[in-house]
């Protein structure tokens, strides 16, 4: 029946939505389902390996002795085994989102989607930080049970959430990116994955050969230590700069794994870049502020470690020591006094990293020989040298004298004067 759609009784035209507005309206559904369709298949295949996690697991030993597990001490023996397997997960499950359509012969399918490439894209990065996020708190539970089971109750959850969702989680989601690029543009997945180990095998390697520079090894943090008394200390703005440095460096490889995202049925490299330079000015801002942010970092980073401070390879600290050792091997059976008493009283410091202290120390000849020298060696490696004073009752003083070695070892040299060349002199060090 035909007529006027404005006389009474005739049906309204069908006004057809603009294709825009249909994408903009299907995006956040696919969004979901996409997420969730992800999530589901890998977290059911992570449960598998919660055992792995449970036996890496500190025992309450260190070094053969029986000791409190405290949370530090925890999360020691962690990082030491199980990390390696959270980046095992990130990099497996990357690879199999990245090629699940093609595997399954869905892609056809997908690729007609009304979804976007980022959508898409957000979709896997989520499974994968979901997945590890569930790791993480399931390594955390495994901790606070081990620790109750061998009687320790003071919890430090605080402590563990620095530890596992601060300085590990964007170390792991940071190769999870790695993994991610890679997956997108190589051709193989299997290559992929090659790709992605080698570059995970090569560091230690490569530090091995003297490049361990935290700036060009991927992923890599300086070297830090936690205190129960001073937490991080300051280690904490090296941590955060370096995470900073290698995260948004990753990240801006999400950005080009999206930009050369496979879309269609020519999966050439000529037409995926074809297609990444009509998608450059809607990534363009994100890309352009990552690279900020590791230009910014790594500049930081490059003048802390090598111009405020001066930057030692693990081969320049062998050659101090070599060098200290030919220096002073003839003092090795140099007879010295042993120390008998010690009275001292020590301020530290932890937000300064400094200290001072005053003592009086009691040194007494114990050998057969007489002693006409004290020698003393500053093993922290401070660039200056306390003088001592010495002093002993009844008798003549002590002429002190430094020598330093190199700029990082410091031997003190004190001559002990004629008359104090007795057979079994006591004396005492005071220094501040």
């Amino acid at each position: 029946m035909t007529g006027d759609p404005f006389q009474p009784g005739a049906h309204p035209p069908a006004i057809l939505p603009e294709p825009a507005t249909v994408a903009q309206q299907s995006d956040l559904p696919w969004r979901r389902l996409a997420t969730g369709m992800l999530l589901v298949e890998p977290a059911r295949e992570v449960i598998k390996f919660i055992p792995l996690l449970i036996a890496l697991i500190f025992a309450g030993r260190a070094g053969g002795i029986d000791v409190w597990p405290v949370t530090y001490l925890m999360l020691q023996a962690v990082e030491g085994s199980a990390t390696l397997f959270f980046y095992i997960v990130a990099t497996l499950y990357a690879a199999e989102l990245i090629w699940r359509e093609r595997d399954n012969h869905f892609d056809g399918i997908h690729d007609t989607l009304p979804m976007q490439e980022t959508t898409d894209w957000l979709s896997k990065f989520t499974a994968i930080a979901v997945v590890e996020v569930i790791l993480l708190a399931v390594t955390m539970l495994v901790g606070v049970t081990m620790q109750t089971i061998a009687g320790y109750y003071h919890y430090e959850f605080l402590q563990y959430f620095k530890e596992l969702y601060i300085v590990t989680l964007p170390q792991v989601l940071g190769f999870a990116l790695l993994a991610l690029f890679v997956q997108t543009l190589v051709s193989n997945k299997f290559l992929g994955h090659g790709i992605v180990i080698g570059v995970v095998v090569l560091q230690p390697i490569l530090f091995n050969f003297g490049f361990e520079n935290t700036l060009y090894l991927p992923g890599a943090i300086p070297p830090y230590t936690y205190s129960d008394m001073n937490g991080y200390g300051h280690f904490v703005p090296a941590l955060f700069w370096s995470i900073a440095y290698w995260v948004s460096i990753f990240a801006f490889l999400g950005i080009l794994s999206i930009a050369y995202a496979r879309r269609g049925a020519d999966d050439s490299l000529r037409a995926r870049t074809r297609l990444a330079l009509r998608r450059v000015p809607r990534l363009a801002p994100a890309a352009a502020l990552l690279l900020l942010i590791a230009a910014g970092s790594g500049a930081w980073y490059f003048y802390n470690a090598h111009v405020r401070n001066e930057y030692l390879t693990a081969k320049d600290r062998r050659r101090i020591r070599a060098g200290y050792e030919r220096d002073f091997k003839k003092y090795e059976h140099l007879p010295q006094p042993k120390v008998t008493a010690v009275d001292a009283a020590v301020n530290i410091y932890p937000e300064r990293r400094s200290f001072d202290a005053t003592g009086r120390i009691t040194l007494q000849n114990k050998s057969i020989a007489a002693i006409d020298q004290v020698h003393i060696t500053d093993q922290q490696e401070y660039d200056n040298f306390l003088n001592p004073e010495f002093t002993k009752s009844g008798a003549g003083a002590l002429k002190g004298f430094a020598h330093a070695q190199d700029r990082c070892v410091v031997t003190g040299i004190f001559k002990v004067a004629h008359a104090n060349r007795l057979p079994d002199p006591r004396m005492s060090a005071m220094g501040r």
